[in-house]
């Protein structure tokens, strides 16, 4: 199988409902177990199943999320606002591969003394990539997203304003107000649990993401990606909401998990509605234009060719419930939902 979000090479195929991915170390595989004795948050995260090795690779063995839904729409949204660890940028050495990086992305972005030394450090190259989108602002980012039946869509690093979120989403959802409503009751039940997880108060969540996926008939968000989770040195504590500073290892996952809720509060119902993204085609010109200016290219999006139904780079085994919702034991929703 290869992932309809992310790097192939990270995966390797594994039997019906799992997939296995590349685990460089244990801290992953730690986390996994870790959460997966918290029983509050068992069916917000991937069923970890093991580790296996295959053709000399270490890889461990989850539940495939997609496993169940029918050729779905998927969203991958990193959280927090801060996607780096600590140790990432101790080094104040600055460097001129940085520089060009950053020059090439906005020549106006160095400041004057940057532009003398033709260099900068890593802590401000990094910081400077997270104000390119809305990391900084929003504390999430949407990293990539598919609609049905077309190639994943990736690049996405300049939607960065309310307006410019506020259009990529809606035109992931294309008007199913039925789905933003479940992945409401979704996200804020996932809020409520981590609130009060025993995990999350003592350690930092760093680059993990929320994965949204949704067909016609169920829809659900799960949280994944946790190579980057870290233990928080003793006697330190976070909320998970407070701004950055060096040492503090304050990640803003929670005030992404804030602000993402809000972003689809704040969207009307029957947003942006297309008459239908099918098969990848964008009937709404308004909205495929906005979207367009803020990362998604036209052909991306309106040039889309069948894909197979496979598996992505972030996993997890969870959903979506409403008082109205016939839930199954794995949590996912199974009330109808508005063709796709």
């Amino acid at each position: 199988m290869v992932p309809v979000i992310g790097p192939s090479d990270c995966f390797a195929p594994a039997g019906p409902g799992t997939i296995w991915k590349k685990c460089s170390g244990g801290g992953e595989r730690d986390v996994y177990e870790a959460l997966g004795r918290e029983v509050e948050l068992r069916d917000i995260v991937p069923r970890y199943l093991g580790e296996v090795e295959y053709k000399g690779q270490t890889f461990i063995e989850l539940q495939d999320l997609l496993h169940g839904f029918r050729d779905p729409h998927v969203m991958d949204i990193k959280m927090g606002t801060r996607t780096f660890l600590e140790c990432e940028v101790q080094n104040i050495a600055a460097r001129s591969d940085l520089y060009n990086k950053m020059l090439a992305v906005d020549p106006m972005a160095p400041s004057i003394e940057e532009h003398k030394l033709k260099a900068v450090t890593k802590l401000r190259y990094m910081q400077f990539r997270e104000h390119q989108s809305s990391t900084s602002s929003h504390g999430f980012r949407i990293e990539a997203m598919k609609f049905r039946g077309a190639p994943p869509v990736t690049d996405l690093k300049t939607v960065r304003t309310p307006m410019d979120v506020k259009h990529t989403l809606a035109l992931f959802l294309n008007g199913r107000d039925e789905v933003r409503v479940k992945l409401l009751v979704r996200l804020k039940d996932m809020r409520r649990r981590l609130e009060h997880s025993k995990y999350l108060q003592n350690h930092e969540i760093v680059g993990s993401s929320i994965l949204i996926i949704y067909d016609e008939c169920r829809a659900g968000a799960w949280l994944i990606d946790f190579a980057k989770t870290r233990a928080l040195p003793n006697g330190l504590q976070v909320n998970h909401r407070s701004t950055w500073a060096p040492g503090n290892h304050e990640e803003g996952f929670l005030y992404g998990l804030d602000q993402l809720i809000q972003s689809f509060e704040n969207l009307p119902q029957g947003c942006a509605k297309t008459n239908g993204v099918s098969n990848g085609h964008s009937t709404n010109s308004h909205v495929s234009n906005s979207v367009t200016t803020n990362g998604v290219s036209g052909c991306q999006i309106t040039n889309c060719h069948s894909v197979t139904n496979t598996t992505t780079n972030n996993l997890s085994t969870s959903s979506v419930s409403s008082p109205s919702t016939t839930t199954l034991s794995d949590g996912v929703s199974t009330d109808s939902v508005q063709p796709a």
